[in-house]
């Protein structure tokens, strides 16, 4: 995308439900092994002439699995607040209302 920031994942292939494509894809790009969870929010958008519909999924790490960029050139965990501030995909961006509302209230504790 440009060098822009993206968060991780691909399409769901044939035969496979969309949680099973989440642990996926963690697996294939980072070497992390995950549970997948609720679906947090989706949103379509434009390319190459399709409407395509992108899924955010919540997903639990295995403790001890690793994060090894295999497909990326830099990864980071990152709050809302930084969120918001990083040049992210368009398509990405749009989800930042999803996202938002995980997140604990100013104050609550996590």
């Amino acid at each position: 995308m440009g060098g822009k920031w993206e968060f991780p994942g691909g399409k769901v292939e044939p035969g496979e439900g969309d949680r099973a494509a989440v642990e996926r894809e963690l697996l294939e790009e980072f070497g992390a092994r995950a549970k997948a969870g609720a679906l947090v929010g989706e949103v379509d958008f434009l390319h190459r002439g399709r409407i395509r519909i992108l899924a955010a999924y919540a997903a639990e790490l295995e403790e001890g699995s690793p994060l090894v960029p295999t497909e990326h050139v830099e990864l980071r965990w990152a709050s809302l607040e930084e969120l918001a501030k990083l040049d992210l995909a368009d398509s990405d961006r749009r989800l930042l209302p999803h996202i938002a509302r995980l997140a604990p209230a100013r104050g609550d504790p996590d």
